[in-house]
């Protein structure tokens, strides 16, 4: 799998992250049981410390939310899903450090 990201430029002023399900354990049910005991992320940041065999990335989390009102189309009837980052109190995304090989 390929994940990409790139910094801000004239076609993605506001960056570009590239979102993915991350499970809890890295023998991921997924997509077996749908979204069910997992998270949808958007992968900021992915690096490696010296002495450790494994890869770690810095995420940011998305909720998965009911459909606005007033849409025409029922998302979950669509078998998609609407997100909406998740936020602190104070208006942060709420992030974490998680293995690569649970993505």
């Amino acid at each position: 799998q390929t994940m990409n990201a790139a910094p801000p430029s004239k076609e993605h002023p506001h960056r570009l992250y590239e979102s993915a399900v991350f499970s809890p354990a890295a023998d991921s049910d997924w997509p077996d049981q749908g979204l069910n005991g997992h998270m949808v992320i958007q992968l900021w940041l992915v690096f490696h410390i010296l002495g450790l065999e494994e890869f770690l990335t810095y995420v940011q989390h998305f909720h998965i939310t009911s459909s606005p009102a007033g849409h025409t189309m029922d998302a979950a009837a669509a078998g998609l899903h609407v997100l909406k980052h998740a936020m602190r109190s104070n208006g942060e995304h709420i992030g974490s450090i998680i293995p690569l090989s649970h993505i």
